[in-house]
């Protein structure tokens, strides 16, 4: 119940001038949970300018018989809505007015201007809604704290290293009542449990985290408090992640992140087909896979079997409409979750057209006398799930380079027997099936091998010359490809 003789004296002052009607201030509670009246413009609190033009709506669902709906400013009437005689099923009631209009600037006090609209019965019983609203330019903050180093919102939260401290600055934005004798600086981690870890006395407020008290590995907020010399303070917070000095492996870093052992840091994981790197780790189901021959940039992969002679490997989704292949990893990325294989990028090449373009021998590094522009062959990699995938690799080195780690490329070794003499496009290195003793040999590549059964196959059989046919070739997991390499007739016993 609302009491008070400055509510009885509103009502009795707009019965008067409405309907002649004495306030009842003993008989409100009657009209209560009947008759409800809103405001729905403007909002409580809602700020306005002097040159604004206010809105002042409200609404009464009528369902004990009242006759009108006031509409007013402090207690000056604008606007009256309804009838007295006549009781309808609900009222609605909208006005205008200019916030610095005279006749309602002597309602403000201090800038606030208070909104009533008051539903009223022909007995006298009413019941009201009331808002505050703000008119003029609201007063700006004095000063403030800011954390300049490092930056609040700026991506995963910040590194701080125990043993190699993060900078640390603040600003004060604006101008204090009065100067500035300390700035705090707290963190508070996961366990609610607060440690101050700086102590500033002086402008700029810059310095090396000293830690005062050495929090454990985990996420941290950084409260820092300034305190003006009349008392004042003003607070600004940031949110921190303190690593391990040095990890080795991923289970000394926080959920969500992996170690880098070339710097010995923990490093949040990227998404999958993200650039990644040491600093910029897959997610442990994926692989950082370079593109074909080493292509930069290097790429999160879903992790897939790579196969062996017991078990065929996992069928990898084409990347960039491309049929892709299950590639090994270096030891160094294996984990239980990618099965030690990621699904690596074919080119989609016709071994038989040798459609692969000329390209540097290197494609991640610059043209030079080392790193030339080669012939490269396009060859069968892997079969996963019946597909065949194809990719460009460097056809020989040409010329010769001798031994430069530049002529492999993914692990292969692109020369036939050494690392100086290769095979040209359209060759593949081989060993011979029954003669692995003779060493490998160039052999030309062709299509559509033939089935060795109990018959000998005829000669130059899937596009190869007289006296030799087409031989297939096993991928991963004994899988025969589609395409060979042409053998003689002889070496099978067939003339």
């Amino acid at each position: 119940m609302l009491k008070g003789n400055n509510l009885c004296l509103v009502a009795f002052v707009w019965a008067a001038a409405v309907i002649g009607s004495a306030c009842n201030c003993g008989t409100r509670l009657a009209l209560n949970g009947t008759t409800k009246v809103t405001i729905s413009e403007p909002a409580d609190q809602q700020q306005f300018a002097n040159s604004d033009t206010v809105t002042f709506t409200a609404h009464a669902d009528n369902a004990a018989g009242l006759n009108t709906l006031a509409l007013n400013v402090g207690q000056v009437q604008l606007k009256l809505c309804g009838d007295a005689n006549t009781i309808v099923p609900s009222l609605d009631c909208s006005a205008t007015f200019a916030a610095n209009d005279p006749a309602y600037t002597s309602q403000i006090g201090g800038g606030k201007m208070v909104l009533t609209a008051i539903g009223i019965a022909s007995t006298g019983l009413f019941t009201s809604a009331t808002v505050t609203i703000l008119i003029g330019t609201p007063a700006p903050t004095v000063w403030a704290l800011n954390f300049v180093q490092p930056m609040p919102g700026a991506g995963f939260p910040p590194t701080a290293t125990v043993s190699a401290p993060s900078e640390m600055q603040l600003a004060i934005i604006g101008n204090p009542p009065s100067p500035i004798v300390s700035v705090v600086v707290v963190a508070s981690g996961s366990n609610n449990v607060q440690i101050q870890i700086a102590s500033y006395t002086s402008v700029p407020f810059q310095s090396q985290i000293t830690w005062l008290t050495t929090p454990g590995v985990g996420y941290y907020t950084l409260t820092g408090t300034a305190t003006a010399k009349t008392g004042e303070t003003q607070s600004a917070t940031v949110l921190i992640t303190v690593n391990s000095p040095s990890c080795t492996k991923d289970t000394m870093c926080l959920q969500g992140t992996r170690c880098c052992v070339d710097d010995g840091q923990c490093h949040p994981i990227v998404s999958e087909n993200a650039d990644c790197d040491c600093a910029h780790p897959c997610p442990t189901d994926e692989g950082c896979f370079p593109g074909t021959c080493g292509k930069a940039p290097q790429q999160c992969r879903p992790g897939c079997y790579p196969g062996s002679q017991s078990k065929k490997p996992d069928t990898c989704a084409p990347i960039n409409g491309v049929q892709a292949y299950c590639e090994p990893l270096p030891l160094s990325q294996v984990t239980t979750q990618n099965k030690g294989g990621a699904c690596a990028p074919g080119d989609g090449c016709d071994v038989v057209a040798q459609n692969c373009p000329d390209a540097l021998l290197s494609p991640g590094q610059a043209a030079g006398p080392n790193n030339p522009v080669v012939p490269y062959s396009c060859e069968p990699v892997a079969m996963n799930g019946n597909i065949e995938a194809t990719v460009c690799f460097p056809a020989g080195t040409w010329p010769p380079q001798g031994n430069n780690t530049g002529n492999k490329c993914l692990g292969e070794t692109d020369t036939c027997g050494s690392d100086t003499a290769g095979c040209v496009k359209g060759y593949e290195c081989v060993y011979e099936q029954g003669n692995e003793a003779a060493g490998p040999a160039c052999s030309q590549q062709c299509a559509h091998p033939v089935s060795l059964g109990f018959s000998c196959p005829s000669s130059g059989a899937g596009g190869c010359p007289s006296g030799q046919f087409c031989d297939g070739l096993l991928g991963n997991g004994n899988v025969a490809f589609t395409t060979g390499v042409c053998a003689t007739l002889a070496s099978i016993g067939c003339r």
